[in-house]
């Protein structure tokens, strides 16, 4: 997990809210660093975790895939990976309900898994603020069947790009109409873009400002 970047922290120094910026498969995580210091703000400071499986020189992603299904185990070990990065803030003090998870492609996967597994299957590590999600999905993986009544109220923000190539974007509304039907406070953002973070930092900054 990274430190904070420049600008994190309040007028006092006092931090409000943690973004934890969870990067995609075979991505450079210090790239997202970089991209995570731009949703920095007064009071909202943005940790990175690294991903647990080498995919190459200085990359890294969640989980693999066996026969183009997300590998159980290794999904398994990305949300106890989660887990250990939403209970260390906690135990530095940050409360679960002023976390906010932003997952890109695989990551964001990864996100809405861990936002809907059911209560009995997530350790008590307590609700999160928020969730957002951009060009990501939610996987079928085996034995972890999602609780999507587990992400009700909770205020989730899904963007996608109208022309991503490696997750299609009705994958992406899919998600964002599934969980708007279990009860979930969805906002969804559609811009004309392939399957990039960037273009979507501005809204999702917004999105993050407004948050009381």
């Amino acid at each position: 997990m990274t430190g904070q970047p420049d600008g994190s922290h309040g007028p006092d120094g006092s931090v409000d809210r943690v973004v934890v910026l969870l990067h995609g498969h075979d991505d450079d995580p210090e790239r997202f660093e970089h991209l995570g210091a731009t949703l920095a703000g007064a009071g909202r400071r943005v940790v990175v975790p690294r991903g647990p499986l080498p995919t190459g020189p200085d990359r890294l992603g969640w989980f693999d895939t066996v026969d183009g299904e997300p590998d159980p185990t290794g999904v398994r070990a990305a949300l106890g990976a989660l887990d250990d990065v939403v209970a260390g803030l906690g135990a530095d003090g940050v409360p679960p309900d002023r976390i906010v998870v932003v997952g890109f492609s695989q990551g964001g996967a990864l996100g809405l898994l861990w936002a809907t597994r059911p209560p009995d299957a997530a350790p008590a590590v307590g609700t999160i603020g928020a969730l957002a999600v951009v060009a990501g999905w939610l996987p079928h993986v085996d034995g972890l069947d999602p609780d999507l009544a587990a992400a009700a109220g909770l205020p989730v923000w899904i963007a996608h790009g109208a022309d991503d190539e490696l997750v299609p974007l009705p994958l992406g509304r899919g998600a964002a109409r599934a969980l708007e039907r279990a009860g979930a406070s969805v906002t969804f953002v559609e811009l004309e873009t392939d399957h990039r973070l960037a273009p979507f930092l501005d809204d999702l900054r917004a999105w993050l400002d407004s948050m009381p």
